[in-house]
């Protein structure tokens, strides 16, 4: 009994010494919650034909107006029934380069040299950046490969031509968890 106290003594101060690090001009420490008035997550998953589970993940970080001053979206991909070598243990930012979509992306014309998919996903949280939750919500799209991506001839258009409508749900999912 005596050791668990102190065990568990140990860890809060160990917890405690690391809540406290960051970066010394953040002024809370690195304490990611505390920069913003409001924080949430927001994770929508969907199942193609073919079994793929893609699990689309939101991190944002609204400040006091409401506006989003951090947002993180990546996807979790796992394929069902497949070998140990080919499933996925990267996120789809994790891969980058290795994604393998820049060539395709090229070819179809829209970007410029193409665009990796961290590459459309980072254009799309800098696009989110300084906008309410509503302003993203009413992002022009039109429909592509079965789903929505971000309209022809928009600023948008030319960084990010993914679809985004696993985006959108998951910022949503984030927003909801803030009420």
């Amino acid at each position: 009994m005596n050791k668990l106290v102190k065990v568990l003594a140990a860890s809060a101060l160990v917890a405690t010494a690391l809540v406290g690090c960051g970066k010394k001009d953040e002024p809370t420490g690195g304490n990611t919650a505390a920069k913003y008035a409001k924080v949430g997550l927001g994770i929508v998953s969907n199942i193609n034909d073919e079994g793929q589970v893609n699990s689309t993940m939101a991190a944002i970080g609204l400040d006091a107006d409401g506006k989003i001053q951090y947002i993180d979206i990546d996807v979790a991909q796992s394929t069902p029934g497949g070998d140990e070598k080919s499933a996925l243990t990267k996120t789809k930012k994790e891969r980058g380069t290795d994604y393998g979509m820049k060539e395709t992306s090229a070819k179809a014309g829209k970007i410029k040299d193409g665009g990796e998919w961290d590459e459309q996903a980072k254009a799309f949280e800098e696009f989110c950046k300084g906008k309410t939750l509503d302003e993203v919500a009413k992002v022009e799209t039109e429909d592509y490969h079965g789903g929505k991506a971000p309209k022809t001839g928009t600023d948008l258009a030319s960084k990010c031509t993914i679809t985004i409508d696993a985006f959108l749900e998951a910022i949503a999912e984030a927003g909801t968890a803030l009420q």
